[in-house]
C-alpha cells in the first residue's frame, strides 16, 4: 500500500482503497491467507507476491498470475536484499555470504526452489518463471515509500476496520 500512494499520491491511493471497500472486499491475513482463500474458491482472486501463486500452482491450483497495470504505473517488484552490517565480527565471512546469495548460480536455486524471478540477465530459469525485462516495474523509491509506510499506518488500521 506505501508503495501504491507513492506512485499515486494520497488522494488517488485513499480513493482506490475507498472503492475497494465499497466493494466489500476481503482484507487477508497474509499472502499465505490469500493463496488458501483463491485455493479454496472463497475468492475469485487475491492480491499476493509470485512466490505464494506459484506455490498454489505446485499444489494443483487453477490459477494464474497477472501482472497489474501493465499500461499504466506496473507492477510493484520487491527484491530480496541482503546487507552486511557496518563494524560486524566477520565481515569477511559476511561478504562471502553475500556474493553467494547474489551469485547467478543462486538465483537460478531459488528461481527453481521458490519461483523467485533473477535480476541477473541470462540465469537459466524453469519455464513458468518469468523474466523481469517482461514486467512493467512500478517506479518507485524504496525509501520513500518505506517512510509512507509510517505516514500511512493510523489511515490503514482505520481503512480495515
Amino acid at each position: 500500500m506505501a508503495a501504491l500512494f507513492t506512485a499515486v499520491g494520497d488522494e488517488k491511493a485513499k480513493q482506490f482503497l475507498t472503492d475497494l471497500k465499497n466493494n466489500d472486499v476481503v482484507i487477508a491475513t497474509s499472502n499465505g491467507d490469500v493463496k488458501k482463500r483463491v485455493m479454496q474458491g472463497e475468492i475469485a482472486c487475491g492480491l499476493t507476491d509470485t512466490d505464494d501463486a506459484f506455490e498454489a500452482m505446485k499444489e494443483g491450483a487453477n490459477v494464474d498470475i497477472v501482472f497489474l497495470d501493465q499500461d499504466g504505473i506496473g507492477s510493484l517488484i520487491m527484491p530480496n536484499t541482503v546487507n552486511l552490517i557496518k563494524n560486524s565480527p566477520n565481515p569477511g565471512n559476511g561478504k562471502k555470504l553475500m556474493d553467494y546469495l547474489l551469485s547467478s548460480e543462486t538465483e537460478a536455486k531459488l528461481a527453481i526452489s521458490c519461483a523467485q524471478m533473477p535480476l541477473h540477465n541470462g540465469v537459466a530459469t524453469p519455464q513458468n518463471i518469468p523474466s523481469l525485462d517482461a514486467i512493467v516495474p512500478m517506479k518507485i523509491s524504496y525509501d520513500s515509500a518505506a517512510q509512507k509506510l509510517e505516514d500511512i499506518q493510523g489511515y490503514l488500521k482505520e481503512w480495515t476496520e
